[in-house]
């Protein structure tokens, strides 16, 4: 069984080195997590990177709400990437529907090909779309290297069974991508156990943008 990756969603310099001292092997950086996460100021982008060694994943999302942004909130967003990537991010973690409730592939394309050669998250907006299968097979094929999940549940071991069909459907692709078990407040460590068994893809090598 491949090692699982320990990620920590953190809010601040302090916690992202506290992560790291605590085993994390790589942090998601966010502003307002009360808000589930918005992009960080780029200061706390630049000393978090100076102060921790194990991934560093930005968050890019300019503000709360749903995940159907304005021109204007999307070339933030299109700055915020080339931002993180000049300040040594790994990886850059975003989301974007349409209004019809799918994946929205023109503008997730656009980002992705502005975030190489970072590693690239799709974050919990997966969680939306009208049809989940879809949603992932679409993301797969754009080149997504993982995907955020709670498996569309509140309970984490209520969750297995999606990550099970989520599993299946990765492993028939040949493209690379992963579904990360996201925790929330009711995972234990006997679910982690399950997690753990069931679902145990690979996830590729990051880069740095330096």
């Amino acid at each position: 069984m491949p090692n699982p990756i320990f990620e920590v969603c953190v809010d601040s310099v302090d916690s992202a080195v506290a992560a790291e001292q605590g085993g994390a092997t790589r942090v998601e950086l966010c502003a307002a997590l009360l808000e589930g996460g918005l992009t960080p100021s780029a200061g706390t982008i630049a000393i978090t990177r100076a102060q921790v060694s194990i991934g560093l994943q930005v968050m890019i999302r300019p503000r709360g709400g749903d995940f159907l942004y304005s021109d204007t909130e999307f070339a933030s967003m299109k700055h915020d990437i080339e931002l993180a990537k000049q300040l040594g991010s790994n990886g850059v973690v975003f989301g974007l529907l349409t209004a019809a409730g799918d994946i929205d592939s023109d503008r997730t394309r656009v980002l992705l090909d502005l975030a190489k050669p970072m590693h690239v998250t799709f974050h919990r907006a997966f969680d939306t779309p009208r049809d989940p299968i879809a949603a992932l097979e679409t993301l797969i094929e754009l080149g997504i290297n993982c995907v955020l999940t709670s498996g569309q549940e509140v309970q984490h071991w209520r969750a297995l069974n999606y990550y099970m069909v989520f599993s299946s459907t990765l492993t028939t692709k040949s493209l690379s991508c992963l579904v990360v078990v996201l925790p929330n407040k009711t995972l234990r460590k006997y679910s982690i156990r399950q997690a753990q068994k069931k679902f145990t893809l690979q996830e590729p090598e990051q880069k740095t943008a330096r």
